[in-house]
């Protein structure tokens, strides 16, 4: 009779824990998140001590915007594997964005500390110090992240995108502009290819250019400005706009032809993406162009006219929030009550210009009676246009909203997070962009209660 088969030994909890863990990169491979969450779970419950599977439970907890069930996963995570330098990189990565800066730097320390050679804490240190406004401490960390990252690494490009940005907000732009061209590598350019090559700066005399318009709304408004530096080089120009805008585009010069994204090409000798212009053409912060306004609402259609109480002395239109996808849109958008503070000033009339889901903020505030909701009315730039030239002063976050204002020379006052985007450079009240811009800046991170004071200060000094 023949012996029984050994029977195969039960695996260690390390064993099942890697097996749960490997299941749950395959199924957040395949998208399936909610069984990827669990599987990650599950790892960590048969081994606590597991940093990447908790390192990646964070991640898939954060980008479903659950930021703090990550951080108290990650913090329990250190207490069973405290010399995990993969931990305190991400908790401290996460305390950023939280605007915890002084204890993600702490902790970012201690990651560089454990593990010299590891270029993803050199990375997120050097994203703190943009959130701080060191920008060139900022170079110093992306510099050592370059020089410690694998040259296949594809996050490489991300390091060089966010040290273009270090540059810009230092008015670097020579340098700042030319890294910035990075940005094809990180978002592809639309999939179609261009059948004309790239304009690298030749000779435009007689020659047609296609300039096509490759970031979002508020980015397409501050650029259009160059396209009438192309026209006065000789170029017959071809743009390729998004069709929200191609109304007040119209106006910009009489021989351009505007298409939409979509659109057929037409013949051209060159093509070009609208954001690399200043980069093409030189620009420094010396020679920027900043004569405005150099949009105008398109003719022909009805002029916006808001029924004005008689005792108003000041119409302002507010917008508090940009589009939520927006990568910057955790610090850059606000709650909507800080910007009650300017409705009980004698005098002014506050109209809200938000559009999108976050001008339900409105209601649920209970603010109708405050503020007049015209964003529910607007049906696009053109009368966002239209709506800016009634009013006295708009007061706003970094939007889209901001850079029409702008074009269009109407007075606009900014609200900006404490480090802002490149474009409003640091510890500026005035814009190079937009001579017609006023800058207000946090005090501290998230401190938007604070701003909002000294914007309502700073009208009653305007009314008096």
């Amino acid at each position: 009779m023949a012996a029984p088969a050994p029977e195969a030994p039960l695996p260690t909890p390390r064993e099942a824990a890697t097996r749960s863990f490997l299941q749950a990169v395959e199924r957040e491979r395949q998208g399936d998140r909610d069984a990827a969450l669990a599987l990650y779970r599950q790892a960590l419950a048969l081994h606590g001590a597991f940093p990447q599977a908790a390192a990646n439970l964070a991640a898939l907890l954060a980008a479903a915007g659950k930021g703090v069930a990550a951080i108290a996963v990650l913090r329990r995570a250190l207490a069973a594997a405290p010399a995990a330098a993969l931990l305190y990189c991400r908790l401290g990565e996460l305390l950023r964005v939280a605007f915890r800066l002084d204890e993600a730097a702490e902790l970012l320390a201690r990651a560089r500390a454990l593990e010299p050679g590891d270029w993803e804490a050199w990375f997120h240190s050097g994203l703190l110090r943009l959130e701080r406004g060191e920008d060139g401490e900022a170079v110093l960390c992306f510099d050592r992240a370059l020089a410690l990252a694998p040259a296949e690494s594809p996050m490489r490009i991300a390091i060089h995108w966010h040290r273009a940005m270090a540059f810009l907000a230092r008015g670097d732009f020579a340098t700042g502009f030319a890294e910035a061209e990075v940005r094809y590598a990180l978002k592809p350019p639309p999939a179609r290819p261009f059948p004309m090559p790239l304009w690298r700066g030749e000779a435009l005399a007689g020659r047609r250019l296609l300039v096509w318009s490759d970031q979002g709304f508020g980015d397409t408004i501050q650029f259009a400005r160059f396209l009438p530096l192309l026209e006065a080089e000789g170029a017959g120009l071809v743009f390729a706009v998004q069709p929200e805008l191609a109304p007040l585009m119209d106006g910009l010069s009489r021989h351009m032809t505007l298409i939409a994204p979509d659109d057929p090409l037409p013949q051209a000798d060159f093509h070009v993406p609208l954001m690399s212009l200043p980069y093409r053409l030189g620009t420094t912060l010396a020679t920027l162009p900043a004569a405005v306004p150099y949009l105008r609402p398109p003719p022909g259609r009805p002029a916006l006219h808001l029924e004005r109480a008689p005792e108003t002395r000041l119409a302002v239109g507010i917008v508090w929030a940009g589009h939520a996808s927006h990568p910057q849109d955790y610090k850059r958008s606000a709650p909507f009550e800080p910007f009650l503070a300017l409705c009980d000033i004698p005098g002014v009339a506050l109209v809200s210009l938000q559009s999108g889901p976050r001008g339900k903020d409105l209601a649920a505030a209970g603010a109708e009676a405050l503020v007049y909701d015209l964003g529910r009315h607007l049906g696009g730039f053109a009368e966002s246009a239209a709506a800016l030239l009634e009013l006295d002063l708009l007061v706003s976050v970094d939007t889209a909203m901001v850079h029409l204002a702008g074009a269009l020379a109407r007075p606009a006052w900014v609200t900006l997070p404490y480090a802002a985007d490149w474009r409003w450079l640091r510890g500026r009240e005035d814009s190079p962009w937009y001579p017609s811009l006023r800058l207000f800046r946090q005090d501290a991170p998230g401190d938007w209660d604070g701003l909002l004071a000294r914007v309502r200060a700073a009208i009653l000094e305007r009314l008096a």
